[in-house]
């Protein structure tokens, strides 16, 4: 029987949370043109629209690493700037910005600032809820921020985001999802035209006890929304993570999570088998293990009438032109543990493993060697 026996006194870890590309459409660590960053940060509205926010918080900075000429005035004293495009987990625009760069220079943001910046009327897009284990829920703000160069089309940013509750002793550090020569449809590379593809997804999991902050949450964006089509809604399908979780004892059960927005936060313990709690002796001890999970997608076709089935991150040609077969997906498991003091909690953040789609994009081989075939059947 292998049990795990964690103690971690943390201040800051820094571990990958988002990733560029130096194959594009493979998911790895280098500068990129653009920046897409999820932000989480604890919070509700008052009567009259404010905010109210609670500890936890996502900081981000972002590094310019190129220098170049100065741009035109009235910016000249400025090498880089950015749009900055501020969405919310279903990928509606809440506003939007501009952020500029000197050279060699870091610019910083974070989400209780962004949030504050928001129209009043909008900010209440961005509300979102995530259940305690006492039965009570946690308010948040939730979504994400696409920088986008407006001067440049060189890969000059570096981006790191740090998911903090100072107060409680929590803080992870993480990079931000770096687009190699641009991102646009789909969260993908290349302008858009390569996505950065996922058959399976392989999230970990660490419940050490049943605490109100101890909590662990799968973070999924992805490059869209479920399939719904717009003017007139084309579809009605639902969109899954599909497949077993296991202990750490080797007890696997069946899991299935809809993930129907580009931004899911998703409560493990909400979905944890209760008889793999029992297995841990989940209170007494921590219950730890992992998942293997498709990501699939099923319904009916409503222009065109037809039964739908998607295996992976692909697209449906009818809804999206063909030079866009698949979309971006980006997963972290994010663990964060009390333990009666700041001194012996902990939290850290995973980049969930992934297999890609395999096949081309474009004319360009993905997801060579760790692949499946991410298919479209449609039966009329």
């Amino acid at each position: 029987m292998k049990k795990l026996i964690l103690v971690l006194m943390l201040t800051m870890l820094v571990v990958s949370f988002g990733t560029a590309n130096a194959r594009l459409s493979d998911n790895d660590a280098v500068p990129g043109q653009d920046v897409i960053i999820p932000i989480i940060c604890e919070g509700s509205l008052d009567a009259q629209n404010n905010p109210v926010f609670g500890g936890l918080n996502t900081n981000i900075a972002i590094a310019e690493i190129k220098d170049g000429s100065a741009l035109p005035a009235p910016d000249s004293n400025y090498v880089v700037k950015a749009k900055m495009l501020i969405y919310n987990s279903k990928s509606q625009l809440v506003y939007d910005d501009t952020r500029k760069w000197t050279k060699y220079d870091v610019v910083v943001d974070n989400c209780k600032d962004i949030v504050k910046n928001a129209p009043s009327s909008k900010r209440s897009m961005m509300r979102v809820d995530m259940p305690l284990q006492s039965g009570a829920s946690m308010p948040l703000f939730a979504g994400y921020v696409v920088y986008q160069q407006l001067t440049s089309t060189d890969n000059r940013f570096i981006p790191w985001g740090y998911l903090v509750d100072l107060n409680k002793g929590f803080a992870s550090g993480f990079n931000g999802v770096s687009a190699e020569d641009g991102t646009g449809l789909f969260m993908g590379e290349d302008g858009g035209s390569r996505a950065v593809t996922a058959y399976s997804l392989f999230p970990r999991f660490l419940l050490l006890n049943d605490k109100d902050d101890t909590f662990n949450w799968w973070i999924i964006l992805a490059g869209r929304n479920e399939l719904k089509g717009v003017n007139p809604v084309m579809y009605n399908v639902t969109r899954f993570l599909d497949g077993n979780i296991c202990n750490e004892d080797e007890i696997c059960r069946s899991l299935h999570i809809s993930i129907p927005d580009e931004l899911n936060l998703i409560d493990v313990l909400e979905h944890l088998p209760n008889d793999l709690k029992v297995g841990c002796n989940f209170p007494n001890n921590s219950c730890g293990g992992f998942a293997m999970l498709d990501i699939s997608e099923a319904g009916t076709r409503i222009i065109n009438p037809a039964t739908i089935s998607i295996l992976g991150t692909a697209n449906d040609g009818l809804d999206f032109v063909n030079q866009y077969p698949f979309y971006s997906i980006y997963g972290w498991a994010y663990q964060r543990a009390w333990a009666n003091s700041a001194a012996l909690s902990w939290d850290v953040i995973h980049e969930i493993h992934r297999i890609y789609c395999s096949g081309t994009q474009n004319g360009y081989a993905q997801g060579v060697g760790n692949s499946a075939a991410c298919t479209v059947s449609v039966q009329p």
